[in-house]
């Protein structure tokens, strides 16, 4: 399935190891962001602690090498197949939308 066009993936790392992040775009994270967490917390479990940091600088967090965590405008997993079962939820439930609207 390919991702919706407005969930954009990257891979960044974050301790030395390559994390998979996808960013929702504004509007859809200002209408979806709480269900988005809240649909991860009960599929992957609660989130490390927020990530923090600015574009271009260090990021850190208070426990590394965990399965995921949120910040404000992402969401950061370790493992591919976690990046992807989320896209692919939402890829889903946007499109349903999306048509419904």
């Amino acid at each position: 399935m390919k991702p919706d066009h407005n969930l954009l993936c990257q891979t960044r790392p974050l301790y030395n190891e390559p994390y998979h992040i996808v960013r929702p775009l504004l509007p859809i994270r200002m209408q979806h962001g709480p269900r988005m967490i809240e649909w991860a917390e009960h599929t992957f479990g609660p989130a490390g602690e927020r990530v923090r940091g600015i574009v271009g600088q260090t990021v850190k967090v208070r426990e590394p090498g965990l399965r995921y965590y949120v910040d404000p405008t992402a969401f950061w997993f370790r493992h591919s197949k976690d990046r992807d079962c989320f896209v692919t939820h939402w890829t889903q439930e946007l499109k349903n939308e999306y048509i419904y609207c």
